[in-house]
């Protein structure tokens, strides 16, 4: 199973926004269900990621491959699809 990394930090209502697209997504589509698990990871912990995504969040990560805000949920679908052979 891939893990979706979503950076994010508390009181960003732009990242609780990207994790309630991407939940609806998983629960919904059975393939990407079981090929995906979201994983919320807090850039305010880490000087690095807070250097890199502090100015960007929400983003998601699948190996090395980004999705930058914003995405809706249709971009969102076509992107952890077409990260599901990588």
């Amino acid at each position: 199973m891939k893990e979706i990394l979503l950076y994010t930090t508390s009181g960003c209502h732009l990242c609780e926004e990207a994790a309630r697209i991407a939940n609806y997504l998983l629960h919904q589509d059975m393939m990407l269900n079981s090929t995906y698990k979201l994983k919320l990871v807090e850039i305010a912990n880490d000087d690095i990621f807070l250097e890199k995504y502090g100015l960007r969040i929400p983003v998601l990560s699948v190996e090395s491959d980004e999705l930058g805000w914003p995405f809706d949920i249709e971009s969102l679908e076509s992107w952890l699809k077409s990260n599901m052979s990588v």
